[in-house]
Parts: C-alpha cells; structure tokens; sequence
C-alpha cells in the first residue's frame, strides 16, 4: 500500500494529501504547515499513540499535544494515514467528547468543545494484527501478567516497528542541556526529551566518529562534545563550535546511533536541515543523507526553505538518470553512493491557502526547484531596478 497522509482543516493546512516517499520534501513559506506534517506523521509513527492497550484512551490527541498543535484542533478536522502495516482515521468527536469528559479528565467544564479526536486504527500486515488480536485478548486495562505485557510490546517494537524521530529546527541548543529544564521554562516537554535524547545519544561515541559532511571528528567524554578538523590532533569543545557545526553533528549522531549501533529501521523527520550552513555544506549533508537512504530501509522527510537543499537532491536523482548511461563518466561527477532514483522522492510545495502542489515533474522526474528560485528572480528584478535609475543620469 502506498504511504500516504491525508490532512484537513487542522491548523494552517485546509486540504493535503502527501504521498510520502522514501525521502519526501516540503517547502514553502512560514506558517504554510511543514512542520505541522511533519509533526503528525511523527504521531502517527508513535507507537504509544495508536497502541490499544494504552490505559490513557486519548493518547492520540495526547501526543498532539506534546507537540503543541492542540490548538490546531476544530469541528471539521480530518486526518488520515495509510501505510503497509495499519491504517489510521481521526476525526473529532464533539458529542462524545462533551457527554463522556467526566469519565476521561474531570468535568465537563474543565474541557473545550473540541478536545476529543476519535481515532481508530486498523492493521492490515499480519504481525500487527497478531499483536492487536493478542491485546484484544488480554485486555487493555486488566493485565494479569504486566511482565509478560511489556515483553510482548517491547518484542514487538523491536521486530516490527519503525518510530519516527522529529529532529527539531532547535536542535543548537543542545549545549544548554546541561543547564536542566528550570533554565529553559518555556520549552515543550518534546523538545526537552528531544534535546535530552541527543545527549544520551552523543555519550555513546566516546571514541571518534567522522562526521562527514563537515569534514571533522567528534567524540564524547563525560558528557562533553568535542571536535577536531580531519588532518589535524587539536580537538575542541563543541560549545565553543559554530553554529552550523552544532546544527548537523547532532542529525548525523543520531542517523548513525540508529544505523549503526540500534540497526532499526528509522524514519527521521528534519526541520530545515540547512540551518546555519554554507551552500557548500548543505550539499554536502544532503548527500550524507542520501547516502544513508541508499543503505538501510530508513525514511527521511524534511522541511526545507532552501534552493541549495533542492538542487542537491536533483542533482543526485540526475546523476541515477545518466549513470543507467553512462555509469563511469557519471561516477567521475557523482559518487554512485548517492545517485537517488526519482520513485523514491515525493516533493511538495505547501501553499498559503493551505493546499498544496506536486512538484516531481513527472516526465523529468526532478523537483521544480524554481518554486524557490521565482523569489530570487523578484529579488534580483528589484536589484536590476534601481541600477537603472542609478545610472540613467
């Protein structure tokens, strides 16, 4: 079945459907919804969010929460997922979500008229449904044996499941980690465990790892990061590092931590991976990421506003049009570790009027990039403008 998230008047999105590819990308301008989908692909991926032994009934809605889009929530909300293993549908319930609150959290007064998404999930592979049927006879709130309960969750997430992790646009700030959370009283639960799971993440590699698409080495002791240029012994706090290499170190820790170390499929959900970085750099990690996709089983979705970001990844796809041609003069460009097959890309540009458009051309199969460059074509025009004026004296 084709992977697919179907969105309807949540937020700033009135009407998407996403075909989500083994990398799909969004672009488009601030508060268009890119990181709204992205956020909701991450809930769907959550296994605690759609698990129905879950005593807390609401965890769906709860996990939206956690991502702070409750008040993206109204009367005509619509939310669709589908892929290979479960199919999810939510909706809001405003009946049973005003009759039945003093059974779910106090009275009725304590909940808005549209707080409850009533969300049923159905497995359609064989594993889920065994594991569905398994919960179904135990029961989800009388566990005879809670030991035999979380073996068989824990199993099954090992074998079967793929969480996605949202690797959030804030992922600099995870040298103030250290301050604890009193320091950082507005931060979201999310992206607190998020910034604490690269710290944990980033104690594993105590000996040096090549962090390739900055050209250095990194390795953790006690705690601390530190860095070194490749060639050279000197290393260096990572606190005291730029700000372009505090924003890919910790995407490439956990992209290996999960290949490497965990071997679990993964589907990794990136705001603007160019934050911070050089032209040069950003092709340079959009390659590291290719790479990893044409390794492993994983999926990597990202937000982006950069023409840099587009234009590396069709160069990447041309280069796996012209090596079916010319294989050796194309690797002589292109390293064959990261030609890119246009059926594994989905490309969208997320409008303000809170559609959508496909933009994988079809017959070239390569993004439309120019859906970001019109802007420097303007920028530019306003630039050739006044130069006119300048010198018409």
């Amino acid at each position: 079945m084709e992977e697919r998230l179907v969105v309807k008047n949540f937020g700033p999105i009135k009407d998407m459907d996403i075909r989500l590819g083994k990398l799909t990308v969004l672009i488009g301008e601030q508060a268009t919804g890119k990181s709204t989908l992205g956020k909701l692909l991450a809930v769907c991926k959550d296994f605690e969010s759609i698990n129905p032994a879950g005593n807390n009934i609401e965890s769906f809605y709860e996990s939206m929460l956690n991502f702070g889009m409750g008040g993206f929530i109204n009367q005509d909300s619509y939310l669709a997922y589908y892929s290979e293993g479960y199919t999810i549908a939510s909706k809001i319930d405003w009946r049973d979500s005003v009759e039945h609150a003093d059974e779910r959290r106090g009275s009725a007064a304590d909940w808005d008229e549209y707080t409850l998404m009533h969300t049923e999930v159905t497995p359609t592979s064989q594993p889920l449904k065994k594991f569905f049927e398994w919960i179904e006879k135990v029961g989800a709130s009388e566990k005879d044996d809670l030991f035999d309960y979380y073996e068989q969750v824990s199993g099954f997430k090992d074998a079967y499941w793929d969480d996605a992790l949202y690797i959030y646009a804030e992922r600099n700030l995870q040298s103030i980690f250290s301050l604890g959370k009193n320091s950082v009283e507005y931060m979201s639960d999310n992206l607190f465990a998020f910034l604490a799971n690269i710290d944990r993440t980033a104690r594993v590699f105590s000996e040096d790892i090549t962090i390739e698409p900055l050209g250095i080495k990194y390795k953790n002791e006690n705690g601390i990061g530190y860095f070194r240029k490749i060639g050279t012994e000197q290393y260096h706090k990572m606190q005291n590092a730029a700000s372009g290499y505090q924003s890919v170190v910790p995407i490439v820790l956990l992209m290996e931590y999960y290949t490497q170390i965990r071997k679990r499929k993964k589907t990794f959900i990136i705001e603007e991976p160019e934050l911070n970085l050089f032209p040069t750099t950003q092709h340079h990690l959009m390659q590291y990421l290719i790479f990893n996709l044409n390794q492993t089983e994983n999926q990597i979705l990202i937000a982006t506003h950069s023409p840099y970001i587009l234009t590396a990844i069709n160069n990447c796809i041309l280069a796996s049009q012209t090596g079916s041609i010319n294989p050796e003069e194309t690797n002589a460009v292109l390293n064959e570790k990261y030609w890119l097959k246009s059926e594994d890309v989905s490309a969208y540009r997320l409008l303000n009027d809170g559609t959508c458009q496909n933009i994988l051309d079809s017959e070239t199969g390569l993004i439309q990039a120019e859906e970001i460059d019109e802007v420097s074509n303007r920028i530019n025009a306003i630039y050739d403008n006044l130069c006119e004026i300048k010198y018409a004296q």
